[in-house]
């Protein structure tokens, strides 16, 4: 099957040969679950800049054209950031500020022309991994108030089922 891949901003057209799928199956494996405008909003609540809202929102226009089916990679794509900035926020925090750090020390013209191979890679990876450390723990903690609310809420029930209307009109009859 042949997959035709078109630029959104240059027009270019490019012919790609891939092994055959059923054009269906495929659209149903990559539909997105939001729609454009919803993707949209989404995008225009992030506290960026308007350059970058725009190029989000030329990002979400993206598609694909595989055997006549129009799939919205775009789309797609955004949402898959969007759930995991909603799921893992100090993962989607520290991530980019490994990117930041590893970006502005592999700019200094001597240190990182050196150094710049290795710090960048692994400024990344230790801000992944303090982000998930951080993620898991404030999951943790959130599954640990639930849990003790619920054992709370648990008791006061216990101790309404136990004082029944009979026991509660004993116990004022005995003022």
């Amino acid at each position: 099957m042949k997959i035709e891949i078109i630029h959104p901003q240059t027009r270019e057209t490019i012919l790609v040969e891939v092994d055959e799928t059923t054009p269906k199956r495929l659209a149903e494996l990559l539909a997105p679950r939001a729609s454009l405008t919803q993707i949209q909003q989404q995008v225009d609540n992030l506290p960026y800049n308007q350059d970058v809202k725009a190029l989000l929102g030329r990002m979400a226009s993206l598609t694909l054209e595989i055997g006549g089916v129009v799939l919205q990679v775009g789309r797609e794509f955004l949402e898959l950031v969007f759930t995991l900035m909603r799921r893992y926020p100090n993962t989607t925090f520290y991530t980019l500020m490994g990117v930041s750090l590893g970006f502005l020390i592999s700019s200094i013209p001597v240190l990182g022309w050196l150094l710049g191979w290795l710090i960048q890679p692994l400024f990344i990876a230790l801000g992944l991994v303090m982000g998930l450390v951080l993620d898991f723990q404030a999951q943790r903690l959130q599954r640990q108030i639930s849990e003790h609310i619920n054992e709370q809420i648990n008791e006061q029930l216990k101790r309404l089922q136990l004082a029944s209307p009979t026991t509660l009109d004993q116990q004022g009859g005995d003022r």
